[in-house]
């Protein structure tokens, strides 16, 4: 694994390989503490400057942060194709390689584990179709927590809920990729799961969450922060051994369990 320090970034760029021998990059940001829990922070277009500065404040907060860069494992675009694909085609993100990238995921996390600053646990804050991929790390126990942001085709990887790690799905409420028909197919599913939490946020925009980006939707994305904090924080601290519940001010699920 190869590190090289970017002049514009406080972090550093890495290259990553998975067990199939597929090169990819990731991004390394580490704590001004020294050593901190650690945090995996995915998205599936991959890992532009919103996704560095947002990897930034999280070391800020004390987390020692990789972020993969999963694009390759999203279908490839050719020239014009945007605007020669019917409009009856699945979306990308629909159609991102969801096997290769938990392969992906699986080598990120061992780099995360083997780094020097890395103590206490691993979480995972993930958006669009990299959020279902969280879903699934927890299940297979790569992470101890999961937060997943507008994550694509969740009701599909329900088999992952109920695994008995932590796991936050916050889900814009104007998202053409989230129809109600999937949400209230989520819901059911969390009837009787403890573990799991799902807040809707009415009005709020596909990638509400990341900020820089047209939809960034601040107040909102603060207050699903607070939650997703509470999760990560409390699960992957090295000091607690039980996870606390989320705020209570939260009141942007109007299906909530």
């Amino acid at each position: 694994m190869g590190f090289s320090r970017h002049p514009r970034m406080s972090g550093t760029l890495a290259t990553l390989r998975s067990e199939e021998g597929h090169p990819f990059g990731a991004y390394v940001a580490l704590p001004a503490t020294g050593c901190g829990p650690g945090l995996l922070l995915c998205d599936a277009a991959g890992v532009d400057a919103h996704v560095r500065r947002l990897a930034d404040t999280y070391a800020e907060e004390g987390y020692v942060v990789l972020v993969p860069d999963l694009s390759a494992r999203l279908p490839a675009v050719e020239p014009g194709a945007r605007h020669s694909t019917p409009a009856s085609a699945p979306p990308a993100d629909a159609r991102f390689d969801e096997f290769g990238g938990m392969r992906d995921l699986a080598a990120a996390v061992a780099a995360l584990r083997g780094q020097r600053a890395f103590r206490g646990k691993v979480g995972i804050v993930a958006f669009a179709a990299a959020g279902r991929l969280a879903l699934r790390a927890a299940a297979d126990r790569l992470v101890d927590c999961a937060v997943s942001y507008d994550g694509t085709g969740c009701e599909d990887a329900l088999d992952a809920l109920g695994c008995g790690m932590p796991t936050v799905l916050h889900v814009a409420g104007d998202d053409p990729l989230n129809t109600p028909g999937s949400l209230a197919t989520i819901g059911e599913a969390l009837a009787a799961n403890r573990d799991t939490e799902l807040y809707v946020y009415p009005g709020a925009r596909r990638g509400f969450a990341m900020p820089g980006r047209e939809t960034h939707d601040a107040p909102t994305r603060a207050l699903s922060h607070s939650c997703a904090g509470c999760s990560v924080r409390t699960t992957t601290s090295r000091h607690c051994g039980r996870r606390t519940a989320a705020a209570s001010s939260f009141h942007a699920m109007p299906m909530r369990r």
